[in-house]
C-alpha cells in the first residue's frame, strides 16, 4: 500500500511539472513584432534645366543724356531722361549643378522711353524706339525659387531730334542687374528682375553742330516663362 501511495505521489508531482512548464512555455513565447513603417522619402526638388520661352512687360526710368552743342556753341537745351513702358519676349536656357543654376538669355523689347527738354531758345527730344540684351545668368536654386544675376551685352535704336537736324542710330553697349524668380508649376515659372542698361555713346552731326547722345536707363521688368 506504502509503494502504491509512493507511484500515485511521483505521477502527481510529474503531471504538476509537465503543467508548469507548459505554463511557462506560453508566458516566455515571443509576442509578434510589430511590423516596420517604410521610410519616407526625400520630396523630388524641382529641376531648373531645360530651355525656356516667355514675355514681359517693365517700366525704364532715370536716363541721364545731356544735349551739349559743340561746334557752333549753341547753348544746351538741358538734359534728356528717357522714362516709359515696354514690353517684349525672351528665351533661354538653364542647366543645373547641385544648387548652383547657370544659362543664357536673350530679350528683344519694343520700347516707348522719352524726354523733351527746352531751354535757352533749343529744344530736344529723345526715344528709344526698341532695345534688346544677351546675358549669362548665375543664380542659386532654393528649390523652386531662383535667386540670379546677369549681365551682357545690350543694344538699341535711339532717335535723337533737336532745333538743329535729327539721328536715328542703332547703339550697342552692356546690361547689368538681377531677379529672383519661381516656379508655380512644373513648367510655369514667374519672375522680377532689375537691370541697368548703358547703350554706349556716339557723336552725332546735326546741321553743323555735335553732340554725344548716350543712352542709359534703369529698368524693372516682371515675366511670365513656359520650361520645356
Amino acid at each position: 500500500m506504502n509503494r502504491n501511495l509512493v507511484v500515485s505521489g511521483f505521477v502527481a508531482a510529474l503531471l504538476a511539472g509537465s503543467a508548469v512548464t507548459a505554463n511557462a512555455a506560453d508566458v516566455l513565447e515571443p509576442i509578434p513584432a510589430a511590423p516596420i513603417a517604410p521610410m519616407a522619402m526625400d520630396p523630388v526638388t524641382f529641376d531648373w534645366t531645360g530651355i525656356y520661352v516667355g514675355g514681359n512687360i517693365g517700366y525704364g526710368f532715370a536716363g541721364d543724356d545731356t544735349v551739349a552743342y559743340r561746334a557752333a556753341f549753341q547753348p544746351s537745351p538741358g538734359t534728356l531722361e528717357i522714362d516709359g513702358l515696354f514690353g517684349g519676349l525672351q528665351g533661354g536656357y538653364n542647366y543645373q549643378i547641385g544648387s548652383a543654376v547657370i544659362g543664357l538669355e536673350a530679350d528683344i523689347q519694343y520700347a516707348g522711353l522719352e524726354d523733351r527738354v527746352s531751354a535757352n531758345g533749343n529744344t530736344a527730344r529723345a526715344e528709344l524706339d526698341w532695345f534688346g540684351t544677351v546675358r549669362p545668368r548665375l543664380g542659386y536654386a532654393f528649390d523652386r525659387t531662383l535667386v540670379y544675376g546677369t549681365g551682357g551685352l545690350a543694344y538699341g535704336n535711339y532717335d535723337v531730334t533737336t532745333t538743329f537736324g535729327n539721328t536715328s542710330e542703332t547703339y550697342v553697349g552692356w546690361v547689368v542687374g538681377g531677379g529672383v524668380e519661381h516656379a508655380f508649376t512644373d513648367n510655369l515659372t514667374a519672375k522680377v528682375e532689375y537691370q541697368y542698361v548703358d547703350l554706349g555713346s556716339d557723336d552725332v552731326n546735326l546741321g553743323g553742330t555735335v553732340t554725344t547722345p548716350s543712352p542709359n536707363f534703369h529698368s524693372v521688368r516682371v515675366g511670365l516663362n513656359y520650361k520645356f
